[in-house]
Formats: C-alpha cells, structure tokens, sequence
C-alpha cells in the first residue's frame, strides 16, 4: 500500500511541477507579453524541468511495479491507458530534457522544445485524471 501512496504523490507532483515549467518557459518566451527572460528566470525553467524529470520517472517506476511491469502497461486491461500515458510520459522527458542538456543553440531546438513540453503537460493531464480514475475503481 505504501507504494501506491507514493505512486500518486510523485504523480500528482510530476503534474504540477510541469505546470510550474510550462509557465515559466512561457513567460521566458513572452507569451505572458513582453518576454521576461533573465538568467535567473532561465536557471529557474531548467532547474525545474530536471526536477519534474527525475519525478516522472519515479513516479512511472513505481507505477511499474505495483502493475507487475509490462503485462499491465502495455494492455488497455486495468487501467493500461493509465501505464500507456505513464510510459508516454517518460519518453517525452526524455526527449524534452535530454538535447535541451546537449544543444546550445537554442533556436535550432525551440519549436520542438516548445511542442514536447506542452505534450508532456496534455500527457501528464491525461495521466492524473486516468490515474483517479482507475485508484478510485480498485480501492474506493
């Protein structure tokens, strides 16, 4: 049971730590209005962003064991939209952080950059409602 509480606690923190990101990489990039960004404001996105990574994949890693790994993950049995999402969500950080870590010039990645972290904050949406969902069909 102690896994599943820490399963929802990192999950519902992976979210909001996303939304946090996304509203700073917004208001960095002036779509708040005039853009923002300073140094600090930048050191601010990327310190969250490593953060809200290293919560996700927590957060699946405990998903995957309690579902006894890929039998409950890749099916839509039990919650599997919930695993799918999750995994999803992993792979998306991955592709967010890892050549934003990588690629310094910036513009060449922006887009893109842009995309993927508004993909994983719609993802990790999916993921908490489905998450409620499916806690509330087993244990409620």
């Amino acid at each position: 049971m102690i896994h599943i509480i820490f399963h929802i606690v990192f999950g519902i923190s992976s979210f909001t730590l996303c939304l946090i990101t996304v509203l700073f990489g917004t208001k960095n990039a002036g779509r708040f209005g005039l853009s923002r960004i300073t140094k600090n404001t930048f050191n601010i996105h990327r310190t969250l962003a490593i953060i809200t990574g290293i919560v996700v994949i927590i957060s699946f890693s405990l998903g995957f064991v309690l579902g006894n790994g890929l039998n409950i993950v890749l099916t839509f049995e039990f919650g599997g939209i919930h695993g799918l999402t999750g995994l999803l969500a992993v792979i998306l950080v991955l592709l967010q952080i890892i050549p934003s870590l990588i690629i310094k010039k910036r513009k060449t990645i922006k887009l893109i950059h842009r995309i993927v972290g508004y993909s994983l904050l719609i993802d990790l949406t999916i993921q908490l409602i489905t998450g409620i969902l499916r806690y509330a069909a087993i244990y409620i």
